[in-house]
């Protein structure tokens, strides 16, 4: 070996062990603070915002969901309008049994990511295909790869293509009990 190649590879391995030592040196990351907990208040202002669709129960009719389109959520009082916008109906937090919000999980299929994914498994194995002419062992573990991605990527594509609805409560006035039955 040239002398000059021995320097360079020992200098590299000098470089990577002092890059090493520096890095095992350093303190981990400090932990954060605990943060104070949310207040309920802010989870209705967060749920409630303008033209969100709900459905409120009232003490005058405990078993009835009555439909809203949330206008505004100001100094605990509920505005109803409809879709133009016009007030049809006005409620303060302590006439409220509750205030039920449809939950629904989106459709988190993405096409885009399923033909990258689909594509790059496809492609993994052609190529593994190609590289096994050259050498078996080297196209073994990609054509492994590759059908993994294959499988992955159909499997999370039907996985992922149902919609899940159900209510949750966002409000329930504590000194009520809540007579409608969950869908």
């Amino acid at each position: 070996m040239k002398p000059t190649l021995i320097v360079s590879k020992l200098f590299a391995a000098a470089l990577i062990l002092h890059t090493c030592l520096a890095f095992a040196q350093e303190a981990g990351p400090r932990p954060l603070p605990p943060s104070p907990a949310p207040s309920a208040t802010a989870f209705l202002i967060r749920d409630l915002a303008h033209g969100t669709q709900v459905n409120v129960v009232t003490i005058a009719e405990p078993t009835l969901r009555q439909p809203c389109l949330v206008g505004t959520y100001l100094d605990e009082t509920i505005v109803c309008t409809d879709k133009s916008g016009k007030p049809t109906a006005t409620w303060k937090q302590s006439d409220l049994v509750a205030i039920l919000k449809d939950h629904q999980r989106e459709n988190h299929f993405s096409l885009k990511r399923f033909l990258t994914e689909f594509g790059f498994g496809g492609g993994a194995v052609a190529g593994a295909a190609f590289l096994a002419s050259v050498s078996t062992v080297a196209a073994i573990p990609i054509a492994v790869i590759g059908g993994i991605y294959l499988m992955v990527s159909t499997v999370e594509a039907f996985e992922n293509m149902d919609i899940v609805a159900h209510e949750r409560v966002v409000y329930l006035n504590p000194t009520q009990q809540l007579q409608v039955v969950l869908k």
